[in-house]
């Protein structure tokens, strides 16, 4: 008998891999399941505050984001013990100020990744973000069955998702974020999917990268927020780095 169970359960799991949904399917029905396009394209802004949390060391803070498309966005985190960074982009610099490293502008590889992080909308655009994209496999996300597929972005090391069998809500994301500091390896876990006129969004995200856990909870999220025309200028300490430095002699 226990034979049999395990010949059929290898039987299960190749007839698993062999119905496996393209990911093309996965990924266009995450877009319906979420809201349909028609929802998404009728967001033009977005604001969003919520908690940021650092539960080994008991560190919170508060988080906002202004986003607007195609793909302007900024970030700004309060700290307990650490102060305020701030990262933003109008969809052609990138740049980051901190009270820690002081402003800076982003360059190279970081700046494309940051400018494509900045994509609003994003599930509508995964064809022009992605080159390849492949469904390998079934595995559990907190006990949950997910398809995982195998994202490739047009630069970058590929990425994999999780969607969930059942709803086909993406559940985890691992993939390498590039820093200031380099690449940074990190899994990323989407939870508590609520609705934000018309379209699910998670509202908090576990991060677990570089032996740390980064709890951001969104309790604020506005549509169509009124943004201020000037929310995507750079700060005057970002601008006084874009400003050549005079030539020797003038």
């Amino acid at each position: 008998m226990k034979l049999c169970a395990i010949v059929l359960l290898a039987a299960a799991t190749h007839l698993t891999a062999a119905e496996l949904p393209k990911a093309e399917t996965l990924l266009d029905h995450y877009v319906e399941v979420t809201g349909g396009r028609a929802a998404y394209e009728k967001r033009t802004t977005e604001y969003m505050s919520g908690s940021i949390e650092l539960p080994a060391s008991g560190v919170k803070g508060k988080v906002e984001m202004w986003g607007a498309t195609p793909d302007s966005r900024v970030e700004m985190m309060d700290i307990e013990g650490v102060g305020r960074i701030e990262t933003g982009t109008d969809g052609k610099i990138g740049w980051e100020n901190s009270a820690i490293m002081g402003p800076r502008l982003q360059e190279g590889a970081e700046l494309r990744f940051h400018l494509r992080d900045a994509t609003f909308n994003e599930p509508l655009h995964w064809r022009e973000m992605y080159k390849k994209e492949e469904t390998v496999g079934v595995e559990n996300v907190d006990g949950v069955p997910c398809y995982k597929v195998i994202m490739t972005p047009m630069e970058g090391k590929p990425e994999t998702w999780y969607f969930d069998q059942k709803t086909d809500l993406v559940l985890k994301m691992l993939r390498t974020s590039v820093t200031s500091m380099g690449e940074v390896n990190g899994e990323y876990l989407m939870k508590d999917y609520k609705d934000s006129d018309g379209v699910l969004m998670p509202t908090m995200m576990i991060q677990k990268a570089a032996g740390q856990e980064i709890r951001v909870k969104f309790t604020t999220i506005t549509p169509n927020a009124k943004i201020p025309p000037d929310r995507f200028v750079p700060p005057a300490e970002v601008k006084q780095l874009m400003t050549p430095a005079p030539k020797k002699g003038s």
